[in-house]
């Protein structure tokens, strides 16, 4: 669909069907022949109506799924599941407020 096209009552009605029968934003998108920006934007504008809109199940999964990395501590060296590049003192370590500065002076 090219330009901006404005959402019938009727397709408010059909997204949000889809949405509560858990298909993705992207599914959505190309059953409706709309783009995956436009139907996000129109979700988030159904929120802001106060129309309960069915969160996207992929993006739950996404959220629940933790995942972690092996890293090594900046401060004693030794290998431990972070959470993400921001995670870099292992537990023991992070207790201690140990600096890595501190093993140099």
């Amino acid at each position: 669909m090219s330009g901006y096209a404005y959402w019938s009552p009727a397709e408010d009605a059909e997204l949000l069907e889809l949405r509560r029968k858990q298909l993705t934003l992207a599914q959505i998108a190309k059953l409706m022949d709309r783009s995956y920006e436009s139907c996000k934007a129109r979700v988030a504008e159904l929120r802001k109506s106060g129309v309960v809109v069915a969160p996207d199940a992929n993006h739950r999964k996404a959220k629940l799924r933790h995942t972690t990395t092996q890293r090594k501590c900046l401060c004693c060296g030794r290998l431990f599941p972070s959470e993400g590049p921001h995670n870099r003192l292992c537990t023991g370590c992070r207790s201690k407020s140990c600096s890595p500065y501190a093993l140099y002076a």
